[in-house]
């Protein structure tokens, strides 16, 4: 049984042992990490994220996966930056990767509806492995283990990992109602293909990432939003589609009071089901919560439990500034 439950862990990791990237279940409210355009794309001047998930919480080797951004709007010339960092690690080897990026972007207006947004980022990433944690024929002599005898690859017994450069670009379409808002994008990740190989493989590398996304929000009445998104990436031979439906329901709507509670569902084709809650605070701090019900192949290893992720936002609004003495209109 020990055996059946490895092979199906490496049998569900192998598109991630070829270099897939991180992602998150909440993608809906975290478009920042779909495209380089949604840079300074929000109400505001400021934008910070945090989104933290565990995966796989079932079994031994369970995913942790972060992400983190901080963005400015308008910074100068009318131009959006952000600066992001996303890393995960998984199993007793800590295999891992990690990406930092640089995105500018810019908005312009198109009409008094429509908008659109340009973006490009700049970047650096690693892949990390420590074979410390691992076993090997030559460390086992009948029954005896011994893991200070010596392998017949040196470099196998201490902890590898590689740099690389990352280039990406992306674009989006915005619209808006009266009482809705329509939006469209595409991602486009690692253009330059770096290299990913830790024996330096020519023949390995990071395949170009795009990613298309549309999201729909409409309100009713006086109190009642809901949000509809769908999103499908494909890197390589990997197709991944997702879709979500929040509800949103305002709590109160005093300036300066505004809280507003939502719920919904998350689905990821063939994988997972992710129930959603979150609280949104004077429209300026956003906590999110799901949870990822497996139904995939990797089932009988997870029980079903994917694992929990949290999202955390918060958008800075200064005040404006006014000037400390005013001079008398009549004078």
């Amino acid at each position: 049984m020990k055996q059946f439950y490895l092979f199906i862990f490496f049998w569900g990791l192998g598109p991630w042992l070829y270099g897939q990237d991180v992602h998150f279940s909440q993608f809906d409210r975290s478009f920042w990490t779909a495209s380089p355009a949604e840079t300074g794309a929000f109400d505001g001047r400021y934008r910070a994220n945090l989104q933290l998930r565990e995966q796989w919480s079932a079994v031994p080797v369970a995913y942790q996966s972060l992400g983190l951004g901080w963005e400015q709007k308008e910074a100068f010339a009318g131009f959006h930056w952000g600066l992001y960092l996303q890393a995960d690690q998984a199993g007793d080897l800590g295999m891992g990767q990690s990406f930092l990026r640089l995105s500018l972007a810019r908005t312009e207006t198109l009409s008094p509806n429509w908008s659109i947004h340009i973006g490009g980022y700049l970047g650096g990433g690693q892949r990390f492995l420590n074979y410390k944690g691992a076993s090997f024929d030559e460390q086992f002599q009948g029954d005896q283990f011994d893991p200070s005898w010596p392998l017949q690859e040196p470099a196998l017994a201490t902890a590898q990992s590689f740099l690389f450069s990352d280039l990406g670009a992306g674009l989006a379409l915005n619209y808006r109602g009266k009482n809705w808002q329509l939006k469209w994008g595409l991602g486009l990740f690692h253009l330059n293909q770096p290299k990913q190989s830790f024996l330096g493989e020519d023949d390995r590398y990071l395949p170009i990432r795009q990613l298309h996304y549309i999201q729909l929000a409409y309100g009713w009445g006086q109190k009642w939003k809901a949000q509809t998104a769908l999103q499908f990436q494909e890197q390589g031979p990997y197709r991944e589609w997702s879709s979500s439906q929040l509800f949103f329901y305002a709590l109160d709507q005093r300036p300066g009071r505004e809280l507003s509670l939502y719920t919904g569902l998350s689905w990821r084709y063939q994988d997972s089901w992710q129930p959603r809650l979150g609280i949104q605070y004077q429209n300026n701090w956003e906590l999110g919560l799901s949870y990822d019900v497996n139904y995939s192949a990797f089932q009988p290893a997870t029980l079903g439990q994917g694992g929990f992720e949290l999202l955390f936002v918060y958008i800075w609004r200064p005040l404006p500034k006014f000037p400390s003495k005013k001079n008398c209109p009549i004078l």
